[in-house]
């Protein structure tokens, strides 16, 4: 059963390597795409001062974005190889008991974890909503209320469709970031004895929550107006 429960993490962790990897490359497309026709997600700008901001931001948001992602997939690469650890010695140790032989899990595997990179996940996933996340919602929010328009099919509508789909599942991957943090689900996630510490990683799993619920609801809206207004 454990054995399965850390196939079934590192497949996880696969995905999000994966996700991250989309979402870098939907990311500087539609960059391309505002710079070289000004559009942002299929939406025309045409406006040279709103282009100028919302291409300043934008690529601000891609840049840390791309940081972030390749930070957070060297970290999740750390989690497989911690389960991966896990599954192979999970039940090293032998328990004798009444003349009974049982297999035990060993708890050297939690151990192994290494607390830095769960803190450090934390701490990206905060700075990944407000310097790339957010950012990136709050201008599609505003795009598709400043214009009327209604997906066409075309392949750059399938690429903004990508784009939209990446923004929601990127902040439904941090709220489950956070409130799993929040809880102390996983491995590595107990709160270290330091009052000042379990306060600390509840406010920002707190805040950072509220903040991913919040914009994935504006970004709903966002693919809602892309797929039927």
């Amino acid at each position: 059963m454990f054995t399965c429960c850390c196939i079934v993490k590192i497949f996880f962790y696969v995905i999000l390597i994966c996700y991250h990897i989309g979402d870098v490359f939907f990311d500087w497309y539609n960059f391309a795409v505002l710079h070289l026709d000004h559009k942002f997600s299929g939406v025309p700008i045409s406006a040279i001062e709103e282009i100028i901001v919302i291409e300043g931001l934008f690529v601000v948001s891609c840049l840390t974005g791309t940081l972030f992602s390749v930070a957070l997939m060297y970290t999740y690469g750390c989690y497989i190889g911690h389960h991966w650890y896990c599954m192979n010695n999970s039940y090293s140790a032998v328990k004798c008991s009444n003349n009974d032989v049982s297999l035990v899990r060993d708890r050297n595997c939690d151990k192994k974890c290494n607390r830095k990179y769960v803190n450090l996940e934390l701490w990206i996933s905060f700075l990944e909503l407000l310097l790339k996340d957010d950012i990136q919602s709050g201008i599609l929010f505003w795009a598709f209320n400043s214009s009327q328009r209604s997906f066409t099919g075309s392949p750059h509508e399938w690429i903004s469709i990508g784009f939209l789909v990446c923004s929601i599942v990127g902040h439904l991957k941090l709220c489950l970031c956070f409130i799993t943090k929040l809880c102390g689900c996983g491995a590595g996630e107990d709160c270290p004895e330091e009052f000042c510490a379990c306060c600390g990683k509840a406010f920002l799993c707190i805040i950072g929550f509220v903040g991913s619920a919040i914009f994935v609801v504006l970004t709903g809206i966002s693919f809602y107006k892309e797929i039927v207004v």
